[in-house]
């Protein structure tokens, strides 16, 4: 794979000279051109009027700014060129920044509102439905696999793996659904609803091809327990 060198100091843009205009901001003085508008520099009160060498000295220290802003963003656009993507560690590497920071309560910022009933990075799925919110913990999920409950007036099921965070929701109606036999791990390619009939599980709603009917799936997401509690601090959990 090809690469780029690093860049030395030399390599690197040079900020603009600002001799010349030192010497107009000298010259100015106290007096502004037709055309630019007097106004006060930030740190000054309300009322005050920049001249015209104030005006380029503001204008100069933007600029420094501005040359600053490129000389660091051009280190890291060519840094981050010469790494090939097997360099960085992936997020699910034990010992990752991300499973670091995943298995501490710990938070790089505070939180608010926040709630106990669980740690503050369980992993929870959240759904909303009749004005109403609800969370379920993903291990709860993972051992129960397909959830029957109403939220806001709303019957649903969750369908959910036994290995992973995947879980879909979907409207049930007036159905009980339960898991078929011989489905141990994975997540559910069919449910059975308590007159025998097979639901088959697709991304957009729970199938009956033998009566083609079909049964709308729930928008619902992962999230973390003290992200979706800060969003729906009334939200239902079932843990």
């Amino acid at each position: 794979m090809a690469t780029r060198p690093v860049p030395t100091p030399s390599d690197l843009p040079e900020p603009p000279e600002f001799a010349e205009l030192d010497v107009v901001a000298e010259e100015a003085g106290d007096e502004l051109p037709p055309g630019m508008p007097p106004g006060p520099p930030p740190d000054e009160p309300e009322g005050a009027e920049l001249t015209l060498g104030e005006h380029l000295n503001e204008i100069r220290q933007r600029l420094t700014v501005a040359v600053l802003t490129m000389v660091l963003t051009t280190v890291l656009a060519v840094l981050n060129e010469i790494y090939p993507p097997e360099a960085y560690v992936p997020e699910s590497t034990p010992g990752s920044p991300l499973e670091t920071y995943l298995n501490t309560d710990e938070t790089v910022f505070p939180v608010w509102p926040s709630n106990d009933a669980l740690g503050p990075k369980t992993s929870v799925l959240g759904l909303q439905a009749g004005g109403e919110a609800k969370a379920y913990t993903v291990g709860v999920l993972q051992e129960r696999r397909v959830v029957n409950d109403e939220v806001g007036g709303t019957p649903v099921v969750i369908v959910a793996s036994s290995e992973t965070e995947a879980a879909r929701v979907y409207e049930r109606g007036t159905l009980s659904l339960s898991l078929g036999d011989g489905e141990e791990t994975g997540t559910p390619p069919e449910v059975v609803d308590e007159d025998g009939g097979v639901w088959k599980v697709t991304e957009e709603a729970l199938v009956n091809e033998e009566s083609g009917q079909e049964l709308p799936r729930i928008p619902a997401q992962i999230a973390l327990w003290m992200s979706w509690y800060a969003f729906f601090p009334d939200t239902g959990l079932e843990k």
